[in-house]
């Protein structure tokens, strides 16, 4: 699909930028009705529409309202469901769609995970399992990478302690080959470190998560501004772990 159809929709026209926040969400929100009313027999487009919206809000998802985490879990499913049906038309499917199911799975394995309770950490691996069969039929090193520390990720909920070090090592080699392949400034870079150092403060290596939040909040400052989404998830954070340092003083 031609960027230029997605790009109005996700980018500033003057400072081409991508939309963020809740203005992202906002314009997201407006461009599946738009698509369905000027492309009624399009199968295609309307993927693409559904799939911007789902990740405005998840680029929010720490600030999301109940409402707004059903909504994105309703718009995966819509994602999921378009896509298998169009695997019946006669022409193949990009490898770009199969990203896409992928992260509509991912997108319902967070919602799980977020519930906060044993049966729910199990569904959402479940859904993090499903989403690396669909990267392992891509072949991505990273995607697999990502979806496999996704599954050590929730399977720490009921798993306890020692796939707590499981975690920390998959949430290392995802950080280490998104600086290989990214490079450290890289937004998805920045939010691996991110998840990285909430595994070291788990693993009661707090120092060391400390300094490498301090690195990746000024990183990112500097290189996606004060007000990115990313840049506020690693600020959470790091706010986080020093509201709790200050708590066990």
């Amino acid at each position: 699909m031609n960027s230029e159809f997605r790009d109005p929709w996700r980018l500033c026209p003057s400072c081409h930028q991508y939309y963020q926040n809740e203005l992202g969400i906002d314009i997201a929100t407006k461009f599946v009705p738009f698509v369905r009313r000027q492309y009624p027999r399009d199968t295609r487009r309307p993927v693409e529409s559904l799939y911007l919206k789902m990740r405005a809000l998840c680029s929010m998802f720490e600030r999301l309202q109940p409402v707004q985490k059903r909504e994105a879990g309703v718009t995966a499913n819509v994602i999921i469901s378009l896509i298998d049906r169009m695997k019946h038309d006669a022409s193949p499917l990009p490898g770009r769609y199969s990203h896409m199911k992928a992260d509509a799975y991912y997108t319902h394995g967070r919602i799980a995970f977020d519930a906060g309770t044993e049966e729910s950490a199990r569904r959402a691996v479940t859904h993090f399992e499903n989403a690396l069969e669909v990267h392992e039929t891509i072949d991505n090193a990273e995607d697999i990478a990502t979806a496999k520390a996704n599954i050590a990720y929730a399977k720490s909920m009921y798993e306890g302690m020692g796939n707590n070090e499981e975690m920390l090592k998959a949430s290392q080699e995802l950080y280490e080959l998104r600086i290989a392949e990214l490079g450290e400034e890289n937004e998805y870079t920045i939010d691996a470190g991110r998840k990285y150092a909430l595994r070291l403060r788990k693993t009661n290596r707090g120092d060391e998560a400390r300094e490498l939040l301090t690195k990746l909040l000024a990183t990112s400052k500097q290189v996606l501004g004060p007000q990115h989404n990313t840049t506020n998830g690693v600020a959470s954070e790091l706010e986080r772990f020093d509201d709790q340092h200050h708590h066990f003083e």
